[in-house]
């Protein structure tokens, strides 16, 4: 079984939570700024008694101060609401509270329209989907095997229900164009194959249709960076299936 994920470069961003008055400490402003590979700011506050350590509200920004991050921090840890949001649409993707550096609570997760994708209790590990995509295991399709068709319960898709947002963030989960590639006039489509196990854990990463090693190799890197995450595993009549996903990256030069 196999499904085809679009390349979609999302970024994502928080929503800031102030501290308590009881629960203030002295600390000192932050900003770093970063424009290549690609422009960003990040502005939080650090403890006077350790510059190590954040406390207080984060934010991120890409271009044209387009917020990607908000959220908040307390001794060096997530803590309280935050909202990562789809750029540069300024969607919500997702937003939900951390204790303690955890995600804990419900969280909604949204697709970039802004329509509810699912809610995930983090502390119960549990699914809260919409009925429309819960009554995806009580639909059939038809397949056919061994020159019969038969009905089959639907697939309901794996889906992304926490690990590090950030990683989509910032350069490392943008496909960039490898100068070796570039050298060599290299172009066209490379289609990058994984697996999403019974248990939500993506492995198997490889190149299922090569162009050139150095475009192959980028788009492995992405792929894995981006989908090397948490995930709630494909369900089939209701049970945990494996599932082989693929990646799709168009390289052209223009």
């Amino acid at each position: 079984m196999h499904c085809f994920f679009p390349l979609v470069r999302a970024c994502f961003v928080m929503l800031g939570v102030f501290p308590f008055a009881g629960l203030a400490q002295a600390t000192r402003a932050v900003t770093i700024k970063r424009e290549q590979p690609e422009y960003f700011t990040e502005s939080y506050s650090v403890l006077l008694t350790d510059s190590r350590t954040r406390h207080g509200a984060y934010a991120k920004n890409v271009l044209l101060n387009r917020a990607v991050v908000r959220g908040y921090y307390h001794n060096g840890q997530k803590d309280s609401v935050w909202t990562f949001y789809y750029a540069p649409s300024g969607q919500v993707q997702s937003r939900g509270r951390y204790r303690a550096g955890q995600k804990a609570g419900i969280w909604e997760y949204r697709q970039p329209d802004g329509a509810l994708a699912y809610h995930y209790d983090h502390t119960r590990n549990a699914l809260d989907m919409p009925s429309a995509l819960l009554a995806a295991d009580t639909v059939t399709r038809v397949v056919e095997q061994n020159g019969q068709r038969q009905r089959r319960p639907r697939i309901r898709p794996a889906l992304f229900v926490g690990g590090d947002e950030t990683r989509w963030l910032g350069g490392d989960g943008r496909v960039r164009f490898p100068n070796a590639a570039l050298k060599r006039q290299a172009s066209g489509l490379v289609l990058i194959e994984f697996i999403i196990d019974e248990q939500g854990n993506a492995t198997g990463f490889r190149v299922a249709q090569g162009q050139d090693p150095a475009l192959d190799q980028e788009a492995l890197r992405v792929t894995r960076h981006v989908f090397d995450n948490q995930w709630l595993p494909a369900t089939e009549a209701g049970k945990p299936v494996r599932l082989v996903y693929k990646v799709p990256f168009t390289f052209r030069i223009n």
